[in-house]
């Protein structure tokens, strides 16, 4: 896994809290109000699910929520 010291110019980098164990994530609000959360699982493939199952004790980052598109 590369990591850079700075991102590109135009990206902006979101990291967790230190020694989390949850990946970093961007939240985005439907018209309705609806909130639902973004992020990366360990294999890389991007994940969508509502914010309140994000939220919960019990969410897996790897497992949980929908994997966007045919990416797996």
């Amino acid at each position: 896994m590369a990591t850079t010291t700075r991102p590109r110019m135009g990206f902006y980098r979101h990291t967790p809290e230190r020694g989390a164990s949850m990946p970093s994530g961007i939240i985005l609000v439907a018209s309705n109000g609806a909130e639902f959360a973004l992020w990366f699982d360990t294999t890389g493939d991007l994940r969508t699910a509502a914010v309140d199952a994000v939220e919960s004790a019990s969410f897996n980052p790897n497992s949980d929520g929908t994997v966007v598109g045919s990416q797996s």
